[in-house]
């Protein structure tokens, strides 16, 4: 009996703190359709800002975009204020189906961004790498090939 009351207690706690997820992280930052829901991880959010997105290089099948990326701390508990801004630079390469992030912006120092894996294996750049490719071109880049990376309500929210 002890065994089954453990079980419940657990799965109600498990359930409880993913649906109050939805309600701290909106899909838009403000209601505003420019700052898109990227990222959410121990109670901070990162949002896409849409209207920062630049085309950098277009070559195909080679392609550079940057972006900024707005921060939430503690979105949790409430908070709503802007914590940090970055800008954050993505390589494509469509031939060889892979996403690069520039670990330090501007200097060309590329770190390949796995379509699936854990938060150390992509963290937050790929569901970013994916939106922006996604607003600037219309189209998912890992989306199709990986149906799974991503969800449904990442496109959902993209214009």
């Amino acid at each position: 009996m002890k065994k089954i009351f453990s079980l419940v207690a657990m799965l109600m706690f498990v359930g409880s703190s993913v649906a109050s997820a939805a309600g701290w992280f909106p899909d838009y930052l403000y209601d505003d359709p420019n700052y898109i829901a990227a990222y959410a991880h121990m109670g901070a959010g990162s949002y896409v800002d849409a209207s920062s997105l630049a085309v950098e290089v277009y070559d195909p099948p080679r392609y550079i975009l940057t972006v900024d990326v707005a921060q939430v701390r503690d979105m949790d508990r409430g908070n709503t204020e802007i914590t940090s801004v970055g800008t954050y630079r993505f390589l494509y390469d469509w031939d060889e189906g892979r996403v690069y992030y520039d670990k330090n912006t501007g200097t060309n120092d590329w770190k390949y961004i796995p379509p699936k894996g854990s938060n150390a294996q992509r963290g937050f750049y790929g569901p970013i790498a994916e939106i922006a490719f996604y607003l600037a071109y219309g189209m998912k880049f890992y989306g199709d090939d990986y149906p799974d990376a991503f969800s449904d309500a990442l496109y959902e929210r993209l214009p």
